[in-house]
């Protein structure tokens, strides 16, 4: 749960724009991708350990979020920033 503040934190794309005007000049053609690919450039989530929940020892999913899904959906706060945004106070669910 992404509070509306939040939310324009979470509206990137995983892959690049395939209409942008400069990415189809650079790909050169018969290219191997495994040697000339740049290793530093890639996405590790798992080099630095990544974050830990607040409440729980899960990893948190979001990119610079403080609570885990789970505990976010259970305690109705924004997983970024924890503010409320909902009363879970009448609802039924599990302890687990």
């Amino acid at each position: 749960m992404v509070c509306k503040k939040c939310e324009k934190k979470t509206t990137k794309l995983a892959t690049t724009d395939p209409f942008q005007a400069s990415s189809s000049k650079t790909r050169t053609i018969g290219e191997n991708k495994l040697l000339s690919s740049k290793k530093a450039a890639r996405a590790s989530p798992y080099a630095n350990g990544g974050k830990k929940c607040l409440n729980c020892p899960n990893k948190v999913q979001q990119v610079g979020g403080t609570r885990c899904q789970q505990c976010a959906y259970k305690k109705g706060l924004c997983a970024i920033c924890g503010t409320v945004i909902l009363d879970t106070s009448r609802y039924k669910q599990s302890v687990a």
